[in-house]
């Protein structure tokens, strides 16, 4: 590369781990001088009118904007739920449903310069740090804007050994729930979880003490009558049917289960029935 003119920079690690994607992503920027970033990962593939297309697309635009696009994945049956689910996504979802997941995938991401700015850089603690979620929600918490082309231009690959899946589930959920206290819960006196199974209870757990004391009831099919105990705060927290639930509700049950066969799981159908509007009454954690 340095022999075509291409300037390479790395860095020494002393023999030490790497210093994490976000410290990399950091380190290039300020090497660089033009008004709009797009990134490309070493096992991605760029398709080749990406970035006239993104950049058309933010230029209509007045201010800043994070900008993504549906992509093409490989191999092409991994993570089907997670792909089906990124290229349904447009307009107002992808913010009602940033607390499930990313809504923009990293890999397709093309933003104005001021954007990374503005949000202060890639937070590079290492190892374990999702760095990409991390400045997503930063950047929805300046309430900047957020924008998707609906068109495929990043070859997305999927492999176990990926930096992405190094990261403990855990501590995804502490970062998406930090950004749903600030977001939603401090706005709020009281609020139900949807789920008093695994996903419920580990929302529940990862909550500060405050929101915790928020948590008016748990909703779910079973175990209704019953209560879950708050152990830390000695306080029982009462399990009702769903049908009794008023907003806003937390909810935490998997979508789109029966998404694969083309069929609507039970869950879906009994959130229909509630006739609550996504991102006002209900929010998707999982």
């Amino acid at each position: 590369m340095k022999n075509k003119g291409i300037r390479v920079i790395y860095t020494e690690n002393n023999g030490q781990s790497g210093r994490g994607c976000g410290y990399a992503k950091n380190k290039a920027i300020k090497q660089s001088s033009g008004d709009y970033l797009c990134f490309l990962d070493a096992d991605d593939i760029m398709k080749q009118d990406k970035i006239q297309i993104q950049l058309h697309h933010a230029q209509t635009f007045k201010e800043p904007v994070l900008i993504g696009s549906n992509f093409e994945r490989i191999p092409a049956d991994s993570t089907q739920r997670f792909t089906q689910w990124h290229q349904s996504l447009s307009g107002e979802k992808l913010r009602t449903q940033r607390f499930r997941e990313i809504t923009l995938a990293h890999p397709t991401w093309f933003m104005h310069r001021e954007v990374w700015e503005r949000v202060g850089g890639y937070d590079e603690s290492f190892p374990g740090c999702p760095e990409d979620m991390i400045f997503f929600y930063k950047w929805i918490e300046l309430d900047g804007k957020i924008s998707k082309v609906p068109e495929t231009l990043t070859v997305y690959r999927w492999h176990k050994t990926a930096t992405s899946y190094s990261i403990h589930r855990n501590r995804l959920m502490q970062v998406k729930v930090a950004h749903f206290e600030a977001m939603i819960l401090s706005e709020v006196h009281e609020f139900t979880i949807w789920s008093v199974g695994r996903d419920g209870k580990k929302f529940f757990m990862s909550l500060s003490d405050a929101s915790k004391n928020k948590v008016k009831a748990f909703c779910d099919v079973t175990k209704i009558g019953t209560d879950y105990m708050d152990h830390k705060n000695r306080r029982k927290i009462p399990i009702i049917h769903f049908s009794d639930a008023t907003p806003i509700v937390a909810v935490c049950v998997a979508l789109n289960r029966g998404l694969a066969n083309g069929e609507i799981g039970e869950f879906e159908k009994n959130l229909a029935t509630m006739n609550w509007t996504e991102g006002t009454d209900y929010w998707h954690l999982v």
